[in-house]
Order: structure tokens, then C-alpha cells, then sequence
């Protein structure tokens, strides 16, 4: 069995999706805010995703739940853990990562956040993402320079008590045997993390193929791009074809797009899909929706089951003046709240909002953007288990949940910051294709 460890719902299911398109059975379980989860039977499952929601806790709470995690999981010596991290380094990366090393049964880790599919490559340490540095990029949030703030090593070695070394692409590009007398070279050393150069997929392929070569016990830890190489050359037991498990009866129904994010792709991957389909969209007033919650839960529902009934796709987001700093920080300043607590309640509320809509009229197409948005709708809907069916775009998956026990639901789950301007078109038209035959023709033509 293949063990996923990741800190959030997006980023788990963009790693698992990786092995369900190969074919491998995979299943997704969520911890808790208390920490709890249940270890589903091996018996039928492939690939077990644990997402640990530890990205946004505090490092002391992070490195407890990742503890508790790892000491419930039954690892036989032919299994293979991965320790999926962000592909921008948000989290508790160093934490998270020191211990699993400190816990599990390994000599050494390979980690690399490089995602060539979705413009995030590492060279000479340094994480580039859409052709920047990452310090200098929306992505990053924190304190540090531009220039410590993009170099992997940097950014792990305050969390982790071992030593990092590097394998630098002109070993990467040497090829295999460089790669694999890199690796041994840390046999005698105190050096436990070995931080990747990778710029396309054939290089995180040669990584991996270079570690198998090497007789030690390793931990894999990157984004979903490591994860898609491993899926290639991990040959374990397949149960099932996933793609058999789509709930097929929704082919023709609407779908509705909630989206919490920021990332100013979104914004174009909205303005595109309202110029090309007919869609009611509806902008949630984040101000209200902190002060007059119930009022405005009850109004939006109200517009989004009315758009339904005609059979409109719908997309639900916060109004575009929220992503305005000045608006932002008058917003906080006048209800004297924290920026993460205002995350939270947009969470809450779309949470809530969507039960509200489903409570109504049940929808079987849903698309969520943003791992806040994608555990804030699940939690509201007492989705704890998904089966990850298949990818539809890079780094973008569909996966299978049950509401209410009986009724199956697609959920589509996008990190904010993945895709193009297309993207949520082309995710509509794939999953409802009854009801776009042209546009899927033109696409194609």
C-alpha cells in the first residue's frame, strides 16, 4: 500500500488522483479538527490519503496530529509513504516533515515541490513558480527575503533537526548514476533531507528511478508532481478501475462552482466561464455575511435553487472588492478581526450555505476551489471519506463522497492557484456533457 500524508483537502486529493489514474483504488479519509479518523480495512484500497488539516494550526498542534496520525497507521516493510506538501511551501512544512522522520522506519527523504504541469520547477534550491521566484510571488506571505524566502533548504532547516543537502540539477542532468552516488553519499553523514532539482516530469521520474537503485529505507516528500512521477513506476495491486465508480447519473444535472479563494487566476477562470456559459453568479457581500449570516444564507440559497430549477450552472464567491487590500484591511480593522479569522468565516459561510442549497435541491455536480473552501463545504456536509475517481485537468480530480449516507455527489476539488482561464469551462463541459455537446465540439475543433 502507498500512504499519503497531506495537510490539506485540495493537496490530498490533487496528490491521490495521481494513482487513481493509473488505476489504483484510492481512498481519501479526513481528520478531524479533534484529530479523530478512522483507519478504513486495507483489504480493498491501494492508496490511503490521510488529510491531516494541519495547515493552517499552529506548528506545536501540527507536529501532534502528525504524530497521532502516524502511530494508527499499520506500515508493512513493502509499503511506500509520501509526505505531500504544497506545491508554494505554505504549512507547516519543516515540522510536519521533521516528524515523520523522527516516527517512521527511514534512512533518508527526497523532497521536491517541483510541479512542471503546474509552473513550479526548483532550481539550485530555489522553488520557481509561473517563472518567479517564490518569495517574489503572490503565493508567499511570510516575513523573509525574497531570496530566503524561494530557497527550499532555508525554509525547512528551522523546523527540522537533521541536515539538508541538495542534489543540484547538474547531477539531475548528469542522469541516473550521478543522481544515485549523490544519495549514497549521505550514508555516512548526519544528512537526512535531500532537496531536489527538478524542471520537467522526465527529471522526477529519474529521481526516483535513482533512489530505487540505492538500499536504503526512504521517505518521499513533494507536491503532486513527485507523486505523478511515483504513480509510473509504483507497481503495486490494483483493485478496481476508478473511473467505473463515476456517479453517471449527473451527466445532465447543473453544476455549482464554490470558490474562497483569492488567487487573481480565479478571478479570470470566472469571468471567462460567465462569458462563455450561462451561469447565475452569485457575489457574497463579506461584510454582511460576518454581520447578518443567517439573512444572507437564506437570500443567496434562495438565488442559487431559483438558477437550479432553470437548469443554470451556478457559481458562488466572495464579491471581487475582497480582494482589494484597502478593503480587506478597513473590513478587519471595523470589526476588529484577524485576516485569518476572517478566512474562516467565509469558510464557515459557504459551508453552510451549500448544506443549505443541497437541504433544498439536491445537486450531484459540485466544483470547490481552495482547500479552506473544500473543507469548509465537506465539514458542513459530513464528508469525511471520498473516493478518488479520476483527473480531469492536471492536478485537478474528481472524487465520489455520500451525503446523507445514500445520495452520491461528484465533488471536483481545484487549489486556487491551479489551472488556466479555461479551466472551470472546461471542467463543466467535461462533467455535464449531455448538456454542451457544442461547446466540447468547438474546444476540440
Amino acid at each position: 500500500m502507498i500512504y499519503i500524508i497531506a495537510d490539506d483537502l485540495t493537496g490530498a486529493t490533487d496528490t491521490g488522483v495521481q494513482f487513481s489514474k493509473q488505476g489504483y483504488n484510492t481512498h481519501l479519509v479526513i481528520v478531524s479538527e479533534t484529530g479523530q479518523w478512522a483507519v478504513p480495512a486495507r483489504e480493498d484500497i491501494d492508496v490511503l490519503v490521510i488529510d491531516t488539516e494541519t495547515r493552517e494550526i499552529d506548528a506545536p498542534a501540527a507536529r501532534t496530529r502528525i504524530r497521532q496520525v502516524l502511530g494508527k497507521l499499520q506500515v508493512a516493510a513493502d509499503d511506500v509513504l509520501y509526505k505531500k506538501v504544497d506545491s508554494t511551501l505554505r504549512g507547516n512544512i519543516g515540522v510536519e516533515l521533521d516528524e515523520c522522520l523522527r516516527n517512521l522506519q527511514v534512512d533518508l527523504c527526497i523532497f521536491t515541490s517541483s510541479f512542471p504541469q503546474n509552473a513550479r520547477i526548483t532550481v539550485g534550491g530555489y522553488l520557481i513558480v509561473d517563472d518567479q521566484p517564490l518569495g517574489l510571488s503572490e503565493y508567499y506571505q511570510g516575513d523573509l527575503a525574497p531570496e530566503d524566502a524561494s530557497f527550499v533548504p532555508t525554509l525547512l532547516q528551522h523546523d527540522v533537526q537533521y541536515a539538508i543537502a541538495q542534489i543540484e540539477l547538474r547531477d539531475v542532468i548528469r542522469g541516473r548514476q550521478a543522481i544515485a552516488e549523490k544519495i549514497r553519499s549521505t550514508a555516512h553523514t548526519a544528512e537526512k533531507i535531500l532537496v531536489a532539482d527538478a524542471i520537467n516530469e522526465g527529471q522526477l521520474h529519474e529521481l526516483l528511478v535513482s533512489s530505487f537503485d540505492v538500499d536504503r529505507a526512504m521517505l518521499y516528500s513533494g507536491s503532486a508532481g513527485l507523486a505523478n512521477a511515483l504513480s509510473d513506476l509504483y507497481h503495486g495491486v490494483k483493485h478496481a478501475p476508478n473511473a467505473a465508480l463515476r456517479s453517471q447519473d449527473a451527466a445532465g444535472e447543473p453544476v455549482l462552482v464554490v470558490s474562497g479563494s483569492r488567487r487573481t487566476i480565479v478571478q479570470r477562470q470566472i469571468e471567462y466561464l460567465k462569458q462563455t456559459i450561462d451561469v447565475v453568479e452569485v457575489n457574497l457581500d463579506v461584510e454582511r455575511l460576518v454581520t447578518q449570516r443567517e439573512e444572507m444564507v437564506a437570500r443567496y440559497a434562495d438565488t442559487a435553487i431559483q438558477g437550479f430549477r432553470q437548469g443554470q450552472h451556478v457559481v458562488l464567491h466572495p464579491d471581487p472588492a475582497y480582494h482589494h487590500e484597502q478593503s480587506i484591511q478597513t473590513l478587519l480593522s471595523r470589526h476588529g478581526l484577524r485576516f485569518r479569522e476572517l478566512e474562516l468565516a467565509i469558510r464557515e459561510f459557504l459551508g453552510v450555505l451549500v448544506a443549505n442549497i443541497l437541504d433544498t435541491h439536491f445537486v450531484k455536480n459540485i466544483i470547490l476551489t481552495g482547500g479552506d473552501t473544500a473543507i469548509g463545504v465537506c465539514s458542513c456536509l459530513q464528508i469525511t471519506h471520498l473516493n478518488i475517481i479520476e483527473e480531469l485537468l492536471p492536478g485537478i480530480p474528481l472524487c465520489v463522497a455520500k451525503f446523507h449516507e445514500t445520495r452520491e455527489l461528484n465533488i471536483v476539488t481545484k487549489a486556487g492557484g491551479f489551472g488556466e482561464q479555461k479551466t472551470f469551462h472546461t471542467l463543466i463541459t467535461t462533467l455535464t456533457p449531455s448538456r454542451h455537446r457544442e461547446e466540447i465540439y468547438e474546444s476540440i475543433t
